[in-house]
């Protein structure tokens, strides 16, 4: 491992609260997922919970990396082409097979700038430790001195290097509300547009291919919800990259 790699392994190990310690001196019951919290907590209970998981996300996302890629064990995998590539290189196709499966309007025109506008506006994004599948099942809260508090977040087998945003877009789905503003009192900012729409638009469409496949399923995110959002596409996709003028 390279020293910049370890020295960012290292850092993530002092800021990633284990579960070992989420669970060290709690009553088994106490300890819940932000999925079960969401079922059972008292509205300024969940609010406490939520601002410290915007906390805790927070401390990782301030991990810088050196490259864009997958984290596998001790080394980082670079993406051909840097995250941008990454993120950009297949949209278009997943926005076409969208419109042939669930009968999107025909947007080529659209897609494909969408794709080159991606590409333009990621290619300085900040390369930071991204957990990459931030959902409530994965993320532990417990009661604490002063509330309910973020005590560990899980699964971080798909981790990867890259834009800290594309973990906000697969948490949240603005439309829904999906998360409170507490979140983001923790967390210290949401994401500014262009970046929000274009991170929401990725990760809509490809959750919403990848279940129609078969090859996932996300509660946190209904397909119907999904379908909503794609099927509007159209004005998500002006809002990411506003229209060009008319021809006189």
């Amino acid at each position: 491992m390279d020293d910049p790699d370890r020295a960012a392994a290292n850092a993530a190990l002092q800021v990633i609260l284990s579960v070992d310690e989420a669970v060290n001196g709690q009553p088994e019951d106490a300890v819940l997922t932000l999925g079960r919290a969401l079922e059972v907590l008292f509205p300024y209970d969940l609010a406490a919970a939520w601002r410290s998981t915007g906390e805790a996300l927070r401390r990782a996302h301030d991990i810088d990396q050196p490259v864009a890629g997958e984290i596998v064990g001790d080394r980082i995998e670079p993406f051909a082409g840097g995250w941008a590539t990454w993120a950009s290189e297949d949209v278009a196709d997943t926005l076409g097979w969208l419109r042939e499966r669930i009968g999107m309007p025909a947007l080529r025109e659209e897609a494909g700038r969408f794709s080159r506008a991606t590409h333009s506006v990621l290619a300085d994004a900040p390369i930071r430790l991204i957990h990459n599948d931030l959902l409530p099942q994965n993320i532990m809260v417990a009661p604490g001195p002063d509330g309910w508090r973020c005590t560990g977040l899980l699964d971080w087998e798909f981790a990867r290097a890259g834009d800290p945003r594309w973990d906000l877009a697969t948490l949240d789905l603005r439309p829904a509300e999906l998360v409170p503003p507490a979140f983001y009192e923790g967390y210290g900012e949401r994401p500014a547009e262009p970046h929000a729409t274009i991170y929401e638009v990725l990760a809509m469409a490809w959750k919403t291919k990848a279940q129609l496949q078969g090859l996932g399923d996300w509660w946190w995110t209904p397909l119907n919800a999904r379908l909503a959002y794609v099927a509007n596409l159209e004005r998500h996709l002006a809002r990411a990259v506003p229209p060009l003028p008319a021809q006189l």
